[in-house]
């Protein structure tokens, strides 16, 4: 009789766990989608997704500029190393 009490009493904490952790993430989803006023949880991800994006292509054109200012700075330097 021990056993099983114990057991329903782990069951039970188990249970009002995952209540609450799916209570706190219902009120972070709802919270963030008060923030964004009228828009709707799609359109908020979808913009952050679209600005993450943005600021990749900026970074590869930067890395692009760089490799094709040293492949131009190697051109231009004296080749002492092909002897």
């Amino acid at each position: 009789m021990e056993d099983s009490s114990s057991f329903m009493l782990g069951a039970l904490i188990f249970v009002l766990i995952i209540v609450g952790v799916n209570f706190a993430m219902y009120a972070i989803v709802r919270g963030a989608i008060r923030n964004g006023g009228e828009k709707s949880i799609l359109e908020n991800f979808s913009k952050s997704l679209t600005a993450s994006s943005k600021s990749k292509d900026n970074s590869m054109d930067e890395l692009r500029q760089k490799i094709k200012e040293l492949n131009e700075g190697k051109k231009d330097a004296p080749a002492d190393s092909e002897k």
